[in-house]
């Protein structure tokens, strides 16, 4: 059965899920992304890898605590960026579009390692690292 006492008892090896696999998977929720506009994922300029990740960041902006970081020091105060939606600690401001396309690591890395972020959006971002690579071949150069 899927009752509580189900998940509960573990005694043995076996397979056990993050979630209820019957359930919705949060990787199939990415279509409400602030930072990849809905033209980008529609217009299949996005994978849907980029799009879950973003969707796990908010915008914000550079404050004098962030000055403290080298690479900060030369943008002016409210400068846009990026932060953490669970953690709201990790920040980051990408001087332009070369730069933002590099940061996806650190940002992935991110989120695999933030003690805030839900273990089924770790499983997801797994699974949605080995999808990206079937659809950047479908991508536009």
């Amino acid at each position: 059965g899927g009752d509580k006492s189900d998940k509960d008892d573990r005694a043995g090896p076996g397979l056990y899920f993050f979630r209820d696999p019957r359930e919705p998977s949060p990787a199939e929720s990415i279509s409400g992304c602030a930072l990849v506009p809905a033209s980008e994922r529609e217009e299949g300029r996005c994978t849907d890898r980029a799009a879950f990740i973003f969707n796990h960041f908010r915008p914000c902006s550079l404050v004098d605590a962030d000055r403290r970081a080298t690479r900060n020091r030369d943008r002016p105060a409210d400068y846009p960026g990026i932060e953490c939606a669970h953690c709201g600690e990790k920040r980051y401001f990408p001087q332009n579009d070369r730069k933002l396309q590099e940061i996806m690591i650190l940002v992935e890395n991110h989120l695999g390692s933030c003690p805030a972020v839900p273990p089924e959006v770790k499983a997801s971002l797994d699974y949605l690292r080995h999808r990206s690579a079937v659809q950047r071949s479908d991508l536009p150069p």
